[in-house]
Formats: C-alpha cells, sequence, structure tokens
C-alpha cells in the first residue's frame, strides 16, 4: 500500500523511543564473512510476480554472485512476519521485499541492515520520492523497486457527455462534479472510498503533509496538520454536497459502478490500471488516464500510493554483494522487463521509464500509453513524506474511524482526530515516547 517517506527521523532518537537496539549487521553477532574462492550465494524471500524471472536473467548475466530466490506470502498475509523470525532465529535470507511503509518498523525491531555506505552510490539512479522511502535517520534500508504514484482514470464517453476534460486543479474538478451531478443526480464524478487508507494518505502527500515525526527523543504524530485539513474539508464538502459516491472501493457494487457508468472518473495508482481491466470489462476502449489535479496548476504535484524496496536483512554475510543484486535488479532492463509486465509495477529507477513494457498502448485504454503518464508524475511527487512506527495499527485506528463517515458518521477530520488520540495511546502503551502539542 500500499506509500513512503522518511527524510528526517534520528536513528539514535527512534531507537531510545522504542527502547530498542538497532543493530548494524549479524543475527546473533555474526559478522560479514570474507569473500570466498567460489561464488557467492544469496538467498532473497519475496512474493511478487516476476522476480523469479528476474533473478534468473541476474544469475545469467553473474559469475561470482548467485542469487537463490523463494517465493514466500506476501508481507500482510505472512510474509513479514516469516522474515522477522527467521531473522531473530539467525536463519534469515539476505534480501527481502519491504513495503515502505514497514521499513520503519522493522529498523526499529532490528530486521534491516543499514547499507547507507554501500547503496548510496547509487542514489542517483532512483527518483528522489523512492530514494527517500528507504531511508530512516538520513540512513539507507533498502534499494527502491518500484512506487505507485497515482493519476485521474476517467469516462472518455462521460466525459464528453458532460463537456467536461480532465481537471487540471483540485477546484476544476469540485466545479466538474457539481456539473455531473446537475446534469444526473444518479452519476457521480467522484467517488470517496473510505476503506482505503493509502488512497486519503496519497492525497495528503500530495498536499505535503507529514503525520509522523521526531521532536527529541519522541514521535510526533499529526494526522490533521494543514495539508490534511485542507484534503479533508475538500472530500468533506463534496460529501456533503452529494458530489462524490461514499463508497466502499474494490468490491462488486463499486467496480459495477465504474463499469455501468454511475462512477465517472477515479483517483487511483499505476496498479489499479490492469486491475479495473479485469474487473469492468464491458467498459473497454471507454477509459483513458489523467495526470491528478493539483492545488496549485503553477506547480503540479503527484502523490503515491505504495512503493517497495529490496532489503538486506539483519545476519547477512554477504551486504556488499546483496546490495549490488538488488541494485541490478531494480535498475537493468534483464531485471526490471519481468517484473514489470508480470507486476505492472512503476520502476523506481530513472531508467525504468525506458522499459517496451511500459510505452505499450493498453487496448481497455482506448491504446494510450498509460505507464507513461503515470511516469511523468513521479519527479512531481513530494519526498518529505514520514512513515512511523507501528503502522498496522495506525491504518486500523483510522480505518476504523474513517468507515463511520460513509454512513453520516463524523466529519472525515474528527475521524482523523480521534484516530490520531487512539495512535498516541497506542504508541505509549508500547513504550515509545510520544510529543504533545
Amino acid at each position: 500500500m500500499a506509500r513512503s517517506r522518511i527524510t528526517a527521523i534520528k536513528v539514535a532518537a527512534v531507537a531510545m523511543a522504542a527502547g530498542l537496539v538497532l543493530t548494524a549487521c549479524g543475527s546473533g553477532g555474526s559478522a560479514p564473512e570474507a569473500a570466498s574462492s567460489g561464488p557467492v550465494t544469496i538467498e532473497f524471500w519475496g512474493w511478487a510476480p516476476g522476480y523469479d524471472k528476474a533473478v534468473a536473467a541476474f544469475n545469467a548475466s553473474h559469475k561470482d554472485i548467485k542469487v537463490k530466490y523463494n517465493t514466500i506470502a506476501s508481507g500482510g498475509k505472512g510474509g513479514y512476519a516469516k522474515m522477522q523470525a527467521a531473522v531473530k532465529a539467525g536463519n534469515g535470507p539476505c534480501l527481502g521485499q519491504v513495503g515502505d511503509e514497514s521499513i520503519p518498523s522493522f529498523v526499529m525491531d532490528g530486521t534491516l541492515m543499514d547499507i547507507s555506505e554501500k547503496a548510496s552510490p547509487e542514489q542517483d539512479k532512483f527518483y528522489p520520492v523512492a530514494w527517500s522511502g528507504v531511508q530512516v535517520g538520513g540512513k539507507v534500508y533498502g534499494i527502491p523497486m518500484d512506487s505507485s504514484p497515482i493519476g485521474m482514470f476517467y469516462r472518455t464517453d462521460l466525459f464528453k457527455k458532460y463537456g467536461i476534460k480532465p481537471a487540471k486543479t483540485w477546484d476544476e474538478y469540485a466545479k466538474q462534479a457539481a456539473t455531473v451531478h446537475a446534469a444526473d443526480p444518479h452519476k457521480y464524478l467522484a467517488t470517496y472510498t473510505g476503506n482505503d487508507i493509502s488512497w486519503l494518505i496519497a492525497l495528503a502527500q500530495q498536499a505535503g503533509a507529514k503525520w509522523f515525526d521526531t521532536v527529541g527523543d519522541s514521535w510526533k504524530v499529526d494526522f490533521n496538520d494543514p495539508a490534511t485539513a485542507k484534503v479533508a474539508a475538500y472530500w468533506q464538502h463534496l460529501l456533503d454536497g452529494k458530489l462524490a459516491l461514499p463508497e466502499n472501493g474494490y468490491e462488486p457494487t463499486w467496480f459495477n459502478h465504474l463499469q455501468d457508468g454511475t462512477i465517472a472518473s477515479y483517483i487511483g495508482p499505476v496498479w489499479f490500471a490492469p486491475i479495473l481491466k479485469d474487473n469492468a470489462a464491458t467498459s473497454s476502449g471507454k477509459w483513458a488516464v489523467a495526470p491528478v489535479p493539483s492545488w496549485d496548476a503553477a506547480n503540479p504535484a503527484g502523490g503515491n500510493m505504495g512503493g517497495s524496496a529490496t532489503s538486506v536483512l539483519t545476519g547477512c554475510k554477504h551486504p556488499e554483494q546483496a546490495v549490488a543484486a538488488a541494485t541490478w535488479i531494480s535498475t537493468e532492463a534483464a531485471g526490471l522487463d519481468p517484473i514489470v509486465k508480470a507486476a505492472g509495477i512503476l520502476p523506481a529507477a530513472k531508467s525504468g521509464v525506458n522499459s517496451p513494457m511500459l510505452a505499450e498502448g493498453l487496448p481497455f485504454y482506448g491504446g494510450q500509453q498509460v505507464y507513461k503518464v503515470f511516469g511523468a508524475e513521479m519527479p512531481t511527487i513530494p519526498s518529505t513524506w514520514v512513515w512511523g512506527p507501528m503502522n498496522s495499527q495506525m491504518n486500523s485506528n483510522i480505518l476504523d474511524q474513517l468507515g463511520k463517515v460513509q454512513s453520516g458518521g463524523p466529519s472525515i477530520l474528527d475521524a482523523l482526530t480521534s484516530a490520531e488520540a487512539k495512535m498516541h495511546a497506542d504508541m505509549k502503551a508500547k513504550g515509545l515516547s510520544v510529543a504533545t502539542g
């Protein structure tokens, strides 16, 4: 999901707040081994489709490093717990697929190795928003693999019917929402998916929000900072005016509404492109993608709705070779192309825009080169977003409150305020120091 910007956290502060010691090298005190006379074998755990082919391509082109890839359950379905348990037992892999939003938690419990010295020379190969996503306190804990910029999926037939074009600003989008609903009170330009926290995070990030930070040795939590408050007020206005359909996303009814024209557009991530195709087949050829509307037309900004890295896990005896393998897979066409094709990702590497997979016109979208639209968003995404600890708990706290908004409960801002108070309590219960005020 999911996210994913770590730019200003002090590692010492995180360690003190968590009451943990961050290990620099090996689980159980193991240290990197000297290079052996034969090929070095690196074990890699992940789950995204295409990684097996990328690893095969790496092995075919390298004699001194061999990567052994093992498919595990995705992070949220047990993969992360498996990695953490293996590291604690001293038998974890060298490389693991990790979502940006989970990196701070992994750093705090000692699961990831600081690879700053080995990885920093590779920084210029990646977009700033992707590189910031693998950092904690300015130290690097992974090689970026992908990012998920957001854009506007829209029905070309309905936009033509209502005489509108993709909005460049949120102001314009709100006016168009009123136009559509006035023409037909059963139709909506916008949809509010209150069951999707990553959607709200992407919009908040685009506006410049920063939900987590550190103050001295404490965490600062602010789910309703000015940028988020602006986003919340905007969508509350659409909801109150019946200009956005409040409906859980990624469920059958919602897909039916996208397909039958009840909903004319959706602000969503790059990885939604194949999902929409698979779930709204009868509307094929009627969809296109445009850049996400911005708050300031003169300074367009994007948002991010997910991202992942290939991280070196604590205990890896060959971190230098692990970093080399991870970098090759993330930046070389032979490594990237099979993953782009199988998983529909947008590479975090600047070189990834040259992938022939991204230049393909997609029939469902009228032959449009959809991925090029999303690729152009990458340089515009703010790299100031900071993920905090206890990401799963944060998601639970916020979704519990946002779910009430759709049924006419509290406002979006009030829901976020309640979730923030709950987050404070949960963090303190875990022994974390939380700043007030």
